[in-house]
Formats: structure tokens, C-alpha cells, sequence
């Protein structure tokens, strides 16, 4: 019966607490925001990349047509210092290294070699392994169809041209020959000197 009293007065109690409170600070049901699907949003341009020289270089090489075009735009706007526009014919010599001890591959290298000559551009050689044995006085040359000359011929005829002919330095080191044995024309060459070269900048290298 105590208990029951009690229990009694703790309802009433509560009940008047919540008609003192105003309804403004009632705390409202939470109510459930019609779920919708964001907007989308347009993803930000990435930051243009900026088209640099060896681009153009890159695309000059497979479209040398239009990388003159190019040019020829940029020097009539330019009126001043000239734009390099030789695109596609920007070799200005071959590096011509023959290795191989085979006449005919030997024939090939001499014979091209006379040929980039003649059509104007620098030609070095460099004589290295089996390929050296063309450099010495002795070497016993086969003569070849159709120039009815030997590899060794078209060599010294570069020579008397003025073309560079170098023996590699290890082909001497590792033989009994010595540089009086090797033909008039051809010295040893010195590995820095021949970096540089390849290098240079319009420098093709061709192995044989």
C-alpha cells in the first residue's frame, strides 16, 4: 500500500512536469529527410600539360611536313632570328663501327660508308675485334663482285678522303701487332674522344 502511494505521486509528478514545459522546448521527433541522391559533380579539370620541346621534337620526327609548316609560321611571325626547320634532314654524319670479320659484311660497311660521303655527310670509322684485322698492313683482302675490289680498298679509299679511321685500343693491347703495323691512315682510337662523337648531336651509329 506504501509503495503503491508512492508511485501514485511520482506519476503525478511527471505529468505536471511536462505541461510546465513550454512546447517550443519540447524536443520534436526526429524526422526522417526524404532521401534523395546528391547532384553530381563535375570532376575538376586536371591542370593542362604544358607541350614542351622534345614534344615537338618527338612529333617533328614522324610528321616532318607539318613540323615545317610550323616553323615556316612561326619565322613569318617571328621577323626576327630564324626557327631551326630541318626536321627529317638533321643528320649530319654516320659512325660506321665494323666488327665482324666477314668480307662481304665488311664489303657492305665500306661501300655505304663512300656512299654517305658522297652525299655530303661526315663519315668516322672505327675498327674493332675481327673487324681490325682490315686495319693491318699484311691483311690478306678478298676481292669482291661487283666492284672487283676488296673491303680494304674502299677503306684506304676513305682514308685518302680524309675520313677518320681508327683502330679500337683493345684490338692492339691484346695482339702482337703494333701501330707500325697498321695501314698509313689509322690510329688508335682514345674512348673519350670517340664518346664525344657519339654524342654529337645529328651522329647516326651503324654497326657492322
Amino acid at each position: 500500500m506504501f509503495y503503491g502511494v508512492i508511485l501514485v505521486f511520482v506519476i503525478i509528478y511527471i505529468l505536471k512536469k511536462k505541461r510546465a514545459t513550454p512546447p517550443s522546448t519540447r524536443s520534436a521527433p526526429p524526422q526522417s529527410a526524404p532521401s534523395q541522391a546528391p547532384p553530381p559533380q563535375a570532376s575538376a579539370p586536371g591542370p593542362e600539360r604544358e607541350v614542351t620541346v622534345d614534344d615537338f621534337l618527338r612529333f617533328a620526327e614522324k610528321n616532318p611536313e607539318q613540323a615545317r609548316s610550323v616553323v615556316d609560321m612561326l619565322n613569318s611571325r617571328a621577323g626576327g632570328e630564324s626557327v631551326r626547320s630541318d626536321f627529317g634532314g638533321s643528320i649530319k654524319g654516320v659512325f660506321v663501327m665494323v666488327t665482324s670479320g666477314e668480307p662481304q659484311t665488311q664489303m657492305v660497311a665500306m661501300s655505304l660508308s663512300t656512299q654517305v660521303l658522297i652525299k655530303g655527310k661526315s663519315v668516322r670509322v672505327l675498327l674493332c675485334g675481327p673487324g681490325g684485322d682490315m686495319a693491318l698492313r699484311n691483311s690478306s683482302g678478298v676481292i669482291l663482285k661487283p666492284l672487283d675490289k676488296s673491303p680494304q680498298m674502299l677503306l684506304q679509299g676513305l682514308i685518302q678522303k680524309r675520313v677518320p679511321v681508327e683502330i679500337c685500343p683493345f684490338y692492339l693491347a691484346n695482339r702482337a701487332e703494333s701501330e707500325a703495323d697498321l695501314i698509313d691512315g689509322i690510329t688508335p682510337a682514345k674512348p673519350a674522344a670517340v664518346a664525344d662523337e657519339l654524342l654529337e648531336p645529328g651522329i647516326k651509329l651503324f654497326t657492322f
